[in-house]
């Protein structure tokens, strides 16, 4: 820092002015809120430099290079850019609480050349920045979204695919055993139907077996025998367990092993 920027660090009025120029198109409010922040940085230097110290900036904080490129801190934008990418979080902290000092000695910079028109035209800002950032932001949030769908949500369908099966399962398990037990009473195969209250869809000789309005099975009676099976043009997941071919007789006595492979097969 040479003498003219001592001067103008000095004096609050020659300051802000000079501020205002390096600014560019920026209101009196903003303006002073970076004239303070110079200022301490200069204080804390014992009005001989600049002493880096913490500043919050939110703006900084969110966007830390962006935030130098656009005040056309090239050099440390770059730099901070490779932090970012394997210290994302540490490099927001950073460049929130330093990112005005880093500004200060850009200006300090500029200014020690005594110029208005160069503190003028390599200060300012770059326009383009906030495009980008946003485009960045938005492009991000996409890609993010679609690797968190792209993970979570196939495990979300698998979740809600076994809770499907288990629940055909206990369906299952509750329209075999209303079954039994009017077999036991009656000793006779009737209409299914009339022998569960487990909601059934007529298909001429055969009944569908209905989990939540979706076709899962096809029960097929006659006297001796309940067969279920899956139609080649009916495969829903949600279907968890089906008794082939087993004599109604057998299943009665010996009821249904849910882990015996021999009569049961599941999909």
């Amino acid at each position: 820092m040479n003498e003219y920027s001592k001067k103008i660090f000095s004096d609050p009025v020659l300051l802000r002015q000079k501020v205002m120029i390096f600014l560019g198109q920026s209101t009196k409010e903003k303006s002073e809120f970076y004239a303070l922040a110079f200022e301490k940085f200069f204080k804390n230097g014992n009005q001989e430099n600049l002493k880096i110290s913490i500043v919050w900036s939110w703006w900084a904080f969110f966007g830390v290079f962006f935030f130098l490129w656009y005040r056309k801190i090239y050099s440390r934008g770059i730099l901070w850019l490779l932090f970012f990418v394997f210290l994302p979080v540490i490099s927001n902290i950073a460049v929130g609480a330093f990112g005005m000092y880093f500004l200060a000695k850009r200006f300090e910079e500029l200014l020690d050349k005594n110029d208005d028109e160069i503190l003028k035209n390599k200060g300012g800002a770059n326009k383009w920045v906030p495009w980008v950032f946003g485009v960045c932001l938005i492009g991000g949030a996409l890609v993010y979204g679609f690797l968190f769908f792209a993970k979570v949500l196939p495990n979300f369908m698998k979740v809600q695919s076994e809770q499907k099966a288990m629940k055909a399962r206990l369906e299952f398990a509750k329209m075999i055993d209303e079954i039994s037990v009017f077999y036991k009473n009656n000793g006779i195969l009737a209409n299914p139907k009339d022998m569960t209250q487990i909601k059934l869809e007529s298909f001429g000789e055969n009944y569908a077996f209905v989990i939540e309005n979706e076709k899962c099975l096809i029960v097929e009676f006659n006297n001796t025998n309940i067969s279920f099976f899956v139609p080649e043009n009916i495969k829903q997941s949600s279907c968890g367990a089906f008794l082939n071919g087993t004599n109604i007789k057998n299943f009665i006595e010996n009821g249904l092993d849910f882990n015996s492979s021999s009569n049961l097969n599941e999909i």
